[in-house]
């Protein structure tokens, strides 16, 4: 008989349980922890009522960098549409500087500059 909701292990810095089912006398849980990559190894100890004993509990780890496909591509960048914007922002620019010529506006200057800058 034990509480799920106060497991913890010392050591590990983010950890906790997920998807508590069950009461005090039976109860079942998801329990995750984030580890340092230097660890090969996941130790713990809990007292099994059956036996009526502790019992040690050693995991090794296998670090992976799973990537699912379906989400290999969250943040896209549209090539196609950038490379538009960007020359419409140059000619822009160059627009806005033959005008500051022209007419010796600043703020047509700053326009180019913006034009520019955002390019």
């Amino acid at each position: 008989n034990t509480n799920l909701k106060s497991f913890f292990i010392e050591g590990i810095q983010k950890q906790g349980i997920e998807n508590l089912k069950g009461d005090f006398n039976a109860s079942s849980a998801f329990y995750y922890a984030i580890l340092p990559l230097s660890k090969t190894n996941f130790e713990f100890s809990y007292f099994n009522k059956d036996s009526k004993k502790l019992e040690n509990i050693n995991l090794k780890l296998k670090i992976s960098d799973d990537e699912i496909s379906t989400q290999s591509d969250l943040n896209p960048v549209n090539k196609d549409l950038n490379i538009y914007k960007q020359y419409t922002l140059w000619f822009l620019a160059v627009l806005f500087g033959a005008l500051f010529v022209w007419r010796k506006n600043y703020i047509i200057l700053a326009l180019a500059v913006v034009c520019f800058a955002l390019s």
